[in-house]
């Protein structure tokens, strides 16, 4: 509410249209979402406008699973040079990752530097997403090398900065793809607890640790948190959300996508049963 009457009272200003648009998006409200952002479009801006069309065709893939729009909006965008380099590479990767067009992933990958891909201000290795594509091609050995090259890179990070949730989060899900079953636990839990009280982060950290538990075998804890957290709001990153559009289309739940409790919570968040 207070947003609402921010944006109301002070038309002129972008940051409150804008914020409340993000915050409709967190709440998976996306009709509130679609129509605050067109309006925020319609503003003046010095933000690149290929970066706000993008966004909100983010919303479109996590509340509807529509990946179509997302693609044309990243590729109009990069036609108009109105994406930065980040963005580039970042949808140079999700977007195939999530149709799961493998050759197009490892054609994008190929051309990145090994650092990889920054998400949310944490730098994923390119490693990472080789091993992502092995495990869809159920190629443990490749994907085992590739986690292992993930980990030189992850640890390194942690060490360096021990207190970031999102940092030991990918860490953890990179132990579990090793097998590391207990480490991987215990990074993912620290790692949550780290992150209960970072509303934008509590979601992504929640999600995290049940990717551990799916990866480990361990459904049953996996699915409880999933419960939980698709009542709750969403978090600011784009991969592993507790959307409707990431439990569908995001090959890190794969573990799980046979279950038919895992495919109750996306009907749960399914566009045609969402009251929002």
């Amino acid at each position: 509410p207070i947003l609402e009457r921010a944006a109301t009272l002070d038309p002129r200003t972008k940051r409150y249209p804008y914020t409340l648009a993000e915050t409709y998006r967190l709440l998976r409200r996306y009709e509130d979402f679609d129509r605050t952002m067109d309006r925020v479009l319609a503003m003046p801006t010095s933000v690149k406008p290929g970066t706000l069309t993008v966004e909100r065709a983010v919303g479109d893939f996590e509340g509807r699973g529509d990946i179509g729009s997302l693609r044309t909006a990243v590729a109009a965008a990069s036609a108009a040079n109105n994406l930065d380099e980040e963005d580039l590479d970042l949808y140079a990767v999700l977007l195939p990752l999530w149709s799961r067009d493998l050759d197009a992933l490892f054609r994008n990958l190929s051309t990145m530097h090994a650092d990889g891909v920054t998400i949310a201000g944490i730098r994923y290795p390119r490693s990472w997403f080789e091993a992502l594509a092995a495990r869809m091609l159920a190629d443990a050995p490749k994907a085992q090398s590739a986690f292992a090259a993930a980990r030189i890179q992850a640890a390194s990070a942690v060490l360096a900065d021990s207190t970031s949730n999102r940092k030991l989060g990918l860490l953890a899900m990179i132990d579990a793809g090793l097998g590391r079953r207990e480490e991987a636990v215990e990074e993912a839990r620290r790692a949550y607890d780290l992150a209960s009280n970072v509303a934008i982060d509590a979601p992504i950290a929640a999600c995290n640790l049940a990717i551990v538990y799916a990866w480990t075998g361990q459904s049953d804890l996996a699915l409880a948190i999933l419960e939980e957290w698709i009542s709750r709001p969403a978090g600011a990153n784009q991969p592993n959300q507790p959307t409707y559009g990431d439990f569908q289309l995001n090959p890190v739940w794969d573990p799980l996508r046979s279950d038919a409790r895992f495919q109750a919570l996306i009907q749960r968040l399914s566009p045609s049963t969402s009251k929002h």
